[in-house]
């Protein structure tokens, strides 16, 4: 009974650990942050595996778009719980 406990409680930090890996976009505040930042031309991918390495970003949204200098830029919005949003370019 005990050894099932642990295989289920090893499964279920695994599904977890998976779970808050794979990111979930946020278009609103995504489009709204470009903007800010002043970039036009957005458009929105989605959410992203890969992308942000600072530490537990879980809304990670891919994009891409023009910044204030006319260059095209391809990057991932990158947003924590206890960190603030980041622009990291692809």
């Amino acid at each position: 009974m005990r050894q099932r406990l642990t295989e289920i409680n090893i499964v279920l930090a695994i599904i977890a650990i998976i779970v808050l890996n794979v990111g979930f976009p946020d278009r609103q505040f995504a489009t709204k942050f470009l903007e800010q930042e002043g970039f036009t031309g957005i458009d929105i991918k989605g959410r992203t595996f890969f992308g942000c390495g600072k530490g537990f970003e879980f809304w990670r949204t891919e994009f891409e778009a023009t910044n204030s200098r006319g260059i095209r830029i391809h990057g991932v919005i990158c947003d924590g719980l206890t960190s603030d949003a980041y622009i990291r370019r692809k």
